[in-house]
């Protein structure tokens, strides 16, 4: 049975496309447990102030019902159908049947990009947007068939990160972008022109201001075109960044955002050293793991990791987690005294398998099926964070961009499940590639050895 929640919210943007301070009373209807109710059926009961004369708002795309003003808005609802799963990525494009078709009237609509965030906060220079775009409101409703592929690549930072990934519709989101300068950025270019053919990053997830997440900004976007920029803010930003991102379209992100991209929702679980305060749905119960948990790693200071932007992304009923460098303590709050997030099919580990993070009462808590490790070669892996991921209910199947040279083989994965073995010239680069079907199949290959295994989503 689909259950349902009434949620209204405030747009107080002038050329919202809704008026000054228009409120619109939404009710969200959810079938699955660990998907979010903003991403889900959306039927709009009320519009307050809402002006049907204006062009129609890029922050919430919906179709308003006759009792509401039969106003014109963006509705772009993901098509049905499904495809195979198991198979490969090797290339190719990610078609979606019928995404980004407008809709007028009729009852029910997607809401594509909603600030729902705890806080609003502004980008300086920036979009006055706290946490709000029109992207295109294509991810298909809670319960609902999905189309089209998900395909993420893990490219080898050396202990950095940058993910690439290829969103249903054909869209590239991208997650961080690695150190400065040409090593990781030819590496992520190899992804993103080579693999995907793409001519431009549609949008841009900067989870903090450390240089092996940001610094490769400069390099990739002298290169390739940057459309959409999402950070925490102005805390810390780099000039440079903030110069690139403004020239862009730039916006604030905070906790509780959802945002609706290529057929995919993402929630903003972390942001600015805030955490959610309301569960996803899925979360909220109770947390065994966190009787005698400990709440911080002691005199370890908190700095810019602090601020990542973290995300839950959700294809389906696949569900994936990155949350930058989050620290141990912000951790503990997504994890007690209830588990936050609910169950996760693949986690990214936080800040490379490092142990001022990755604090256990969260990590056993999601009990992933798999995670990844995007560790370096002498940076993260191994020690107390593997011992966490091995003792997680279900023992996630760990897959590493490099072996942990400082571990022993007990503390690294297989070495069919590690992109890369050696450090220096040795070094090959190798990147992860995880393939993901509407089906809720997953695969995770290692292009390396050409090794796969394929896991059923919860």
């Amino acid at each position: 049975m689909a259950g349902s929640v009434e949620q209204r919210w405030i747009r107080e943007r002038e050329g919202s496309g809704l008026g000054p301070a228009a409120a619109v009373t939404v009710r969200f209807m959810s079938t699955r447990r660990s998907h979010p109710y903003p991403a889900a059926l959306a039927v709009v009961l009320a519009c307050a102030g809402c002006d049907s004369s204006a062009d129609p708002s890029p922050t919430i795309a919906s179709s308003l019902s006759g009792a509401a003003n039969a106003a014109t808005q963006n509705a772009g609802a993901s098509g049905s159908g499904a495809s195979s799963s198991g198979s490969n990525g090797s290339g190719g494009s990610s078609p979606v049947a019928g995404s980004g078709s407008n809709e007028v009237g009729g009852a029910s609509a997607i809401v594509g990009l909603m600030g729902t965030g705890n806080s609003p906060s502004t980008a300086a220079g920036g979009s006055d947007t706290a946490g709000s775009a029109g992207a295109g409101a294509d991810a298909a409703p809670d319960g609902e068939p999905v189309s089209g592929t998900l395909r993420l690549f893990f490219v080898d930072s050396e202990g950095g990160q940058s993910t690439v990934i290829q969103l249903p519709n054909g869209q590239i989101l991208v997650i961080d972008t690695g150190n400065p300068g040409m090593r990781d950025g030819d590496r992520m270019l190899a992804v993103l022109q080579g693999e995907l053919g793409a001519t431009q990053i549609d949008y841009l997830i900067i989870t903090h201001y450390d240089s092996d997440h940001v610094g490769g900004v400069p390099y990739i976007a002298a290169r390739i075109g940057i459309e959409n920029f999402f950070d925490h803010g102005a805390a810390n930003a780099p000039a440079q960044y903030v110069a690139l991102a403004n020239a862009g379209t730039r916006r604030t992100l905070a906790a509780g955002d959802v945002l609706s991209l290529g057929g995919v929702t993402v929630n903003v679980v972390s942001a600015g050293g805030n955490v959610i305060s309301q569960p996803l749905a899925g979360g909220g119960m109770p947390n065994p793991f966190c009787q005698g948990a400990q709440t911080a790693v002691p005199g370890d200071p908190i700095d810019e990791n602090n601020n990542s932007v973290g995300v839950v992304l959700h294809f389906g009923n696949f569900d994936f987690l990155d949350l930058g460098d989050l620290l141990w303590p912000r951790e503990h709050e997504l994890a007690c005294p209830n588990n936050q997030l609910g169950p996760i099919d693949l986690y990214l580990t936080t800040h490379h398998g490092l142990t001022r993070s990755s604090a256990p009462q969260l990590v056993r808590a999601i009990q992933p099926l798999a995670a990844i490790m995007n560790d370096g070669p002498r940076k993260g892996g191994g020690g107390s964070t593997w011992d966490t991921l091995a003792l997680a209910p279900g023992a996630a199947d760990v897959w590493q961009l490099h072996r942990a040279l400082g571990a022993p083989d007990t503390q690294n994965a297989p070495p069919d499940q590690i992109a890369n073995l050696d450090e220096g010239q040795a070094d090959a680069a190798q990147i992860l590639e995880v393939r993901v079907e509407s089906t809720g199949q997953f695969e995770i290959r290692n292009p390396r050895t050409s090794f796969s295994k394929t896991y059923t989503s919860r």
